[in-house]
């Protein structure tokens, strides 16, 4: 089993990251996108452009894809995200191939109409295996969409480079006692919760600020918000952070809260990489977010959109050093414990092996 096939969007982090991990391997490493790749995958990986874009692509692309196909042969095809990449998979005719979830593909779209979920259905039942970045995201596939029994779901979680992502041995406490979030700016990720939540908690607390890392187009609603709770002094949008800089932004974090508001958050890539930096981490009861964190010990799970449960969260973790460091050092060994990125690599390459395309 040597030739791999991803469908899946290349301008996504998460497919760089499997795609080099893959070659990584000594595999090699087709991916087929109708987006623009980002800058970082590693020359040996095969990048194919489909001549359409949007969502009408992934119908319009079936012709281009088959073409390919035909020509080119491959052990295995991996199709991520199946409400666009899936549904282009089995329109090309494919069968038996990986299937991997990632969220909104199966808690959101199947909820648009009977046709859409019968679309995600009958992509999930040409599968040859499912996989889901968390347990909670499995579950939920089994219990709410018809899929024969007989095709398995693995646990699949995306790894941490927990060399890339931990604690800085020069870093220094600053006078500022600094909560912070790394997310796109859009109302699933409760940013304004967070907002509401920070604005109870600094009235009592003249050295605690908050730093908001991400674009989005939720972007000035958010500003607007900071300046109507007369915030301006206190709230710094950051703007976009380059993949490689996360860490170095992590690391001026005291606090890591992402308080998502949809379960198709369906698994806390951002909180596992806090979490590896010895951040301690405050997370909503989300999708797949409790999962990642094990509650009081390397962080707190609170209730979602409740704004007072989280600013009391808030208090108790910038009231106690000892519990944030605590909290952080269990954070960064649980990582290692679960959600090492070499080991979720060498899980996806056995899954492969056991699913070559007949």
């Amino acid at each position: 089993m040597k030739n791999i096939l991803l469908l899946s969007s290349a301008d996504c982090v998460h497919t760089l990251k499997w795609a080099n991990g893959l070659a990584s391997r000594g595999l090699n490493v087709t991916l087929i996108t109708q987006q623009q790749p980002l800058k970082g995958y590693v020359d040996s990986v095969n990048i194919l452009a489909l001549p359409f874009t949007g969502k009408k692509g992934y119908i319009l692309n079936s012709f281009p894809l088959r073409n390919i196909l035909r020509k080119h042969k491959f052990d295995c095809v991996n199709v991520h995200y199946v409400s666009g990449y899936g549904v282009l998979a089995r329109l090309a005719g494919l069968k038996g191939y990986v299937a991997s979830v990632w969220g909104a593909d199966v808690y959101d779209f199947p909820k648009k109409s009977y046709f859409h979920k019968k679309v995600i259905e009958n992509t999930l039942n040409a599968a040859g295996v499912i996989c889901s970045t968390s347990k909670v995201m499995a579950e939920y596939v089994n219990a709410n969409l018809s899929v024969d029994k007989k095709i398995k779901i693995y646990i699949t979680p995306f790894g941490i480079n927990v060399s890339k992502f931990n604690n800085y041995e020069d870093r220094i406490e600053g006078a500022n006692i600094k909560i912070g979030t790394v997310k796109t700016l859009r109302p699933k990720y409760g940013i304004d919760i967070l907002i509401k939540a920070f604005h109870i908690v600094q009235k009592d607390y003249s050295n605690v600020v908050l730093d908001i890392a991400g674009i989005g187009y939720q972007l000035e609603e958010l500003k607007e918000l900071t300046a109507k709770l007369s915030l301006g002094d206190k709230v710094t949008f950051l703007g976009w952070v380059e993949n490689d800089d996360v860490p170095k932004v992590l690391n001026t974090f005291d606090i890591y809260v992402a308080p998502s508001t949809l379960d198709s958050e369906s698994f806390g890539v951002a909180i596992l990489e806090a979490s590896a930096c010895e951040v301690p981490v405050i997370v909503s009861d989300v999708g797949g977010l409790p999962e990642v964190v094990n509650h009081n010990e390397t962080g707190i799970v609170v209730e979602r959109n409740n704004v007072l449960e989280l600013s009391v969260a808030m208090r108790r973790l910038i009231d106690s050093s000892e519990t944030r460091k605590r909290m952080g050092i269990n954070g960064r060994q649980h990582v290692l414990n679960n959600y090492e990125w070499e080991s979720c690599v060498e899980k996806m390459v056995k899954i492969y092996e056991i699913n070559t395309l007949k």
